[in-house]
């Protein structure tokens, strides 16, 4: 082989290298999650209060704080370009949509890069994005005798299981509760939380978060509003009064 020849040699290779580095990882090892943009200074809490605040009708605040967000959302998605570019050149990062409302963009990522875009710091958080199925009934389903849990004592000494005998449980009614909000992922709750099949919109309001899923404030065990709505409605038989009622809530308070 001679010197030219080598040399193309070379070149082809690193062609090569660069073609698979930047190839995309194949659909199956990417997972769909919403990556929420940062807010350094605060400017979705100020607007939405300076909103509240004002004393103009409700089509002028709507109309000012669509614009406002969405305006918001273009600043961070301007800040977070780079990291996201990147990602997206090397192949482990396919854009869905943006979601101007939470300040999000939903995007299908390669899992070993989610790290990595969590630790730029344009980028707040990147979360499994959540698909629900409309329509249907997801009410849950009478259990077996042999199937139950044993009541909680406190539920014992207010005669709860003898309601529960009379066929009172909860079912068909909504409970509801306004606190830190609730953590949609605990399989306390079953598959009750009424916007699985009723829409999110019917079944959670977040006027400071703006997410579309339950969540607490508190990230780390259970919050306070998790733990109340644990009380009326968790559970199947053993500590939450409610246990076959659906559920909706909201969260009150900015974290």
């Amino acid at each position: 082989m001679n010197s030219k020849q080598a040399r193309w040699w070379v070149v082809l290779g690193i062609a090569s290298a660069i073609g698979l580095a930047a190839s995309p990882a194949p659909d199956s090892a990417r997972e769909r999650v919403i990556i929420r943009l940062a807010d350094p200074a605060g400017a979705r809490v100020s607007l939405l209060a300076d909103v509240r605040r004002s004393g103009v009708t409700l089509d002028v605040r709507h109309q000012r704080a669509i614009v406002g967000l969405k305006a918001i959302h273009a600043r961070s998605a301007t800040a977070a370009r780079q990291p996201l570019e990147e990602a997206t050149r090397a192949g482990a990062l396919v854009e869905i949509d943006r979601l101007w409302i939470i300040n999000g963009v939903v995007a299908e990522i390669d899992p070993e890069w989610r790290a990595r875009l969590e630790a730029h710091p344009t980028i707040a958080q990147v979360v499994p994005d959540r698909r629900l199925t409309l329509g249907g009934d997801f009410r849950s389903t009478p259990v077996e005798a042999d199937q139950l849990s044993v009541p909680e004592e406190q539920l014992e000494q207010l005669n709860v299981p003898q309601v529960w005998a009379q066929g009172v449980t909860g079912r068909g009614a909504i409970v509801a509760n306004v606190d830190s909000g609730v953590n949609g992922d605990d399989d306390t709750f079953g598959d009750r939380w009424r916007g699985r099949f009723a829409g999110s919109d019917a079944g959670w309001l977040a006027p400071v978060s703006l997410t579309v899923f339950p969540e607490d404030d508190f990230s780390i065990g259970a919050g306070h509003g998790t733990s109340t709505m644990g009380l009326i409605t968790g559970g199947n038989q053993t500590y939450g009064v409610a246990f076959d009622a659906t559920w909706i809530a909201g969260d009150a308070f900015p974290t």
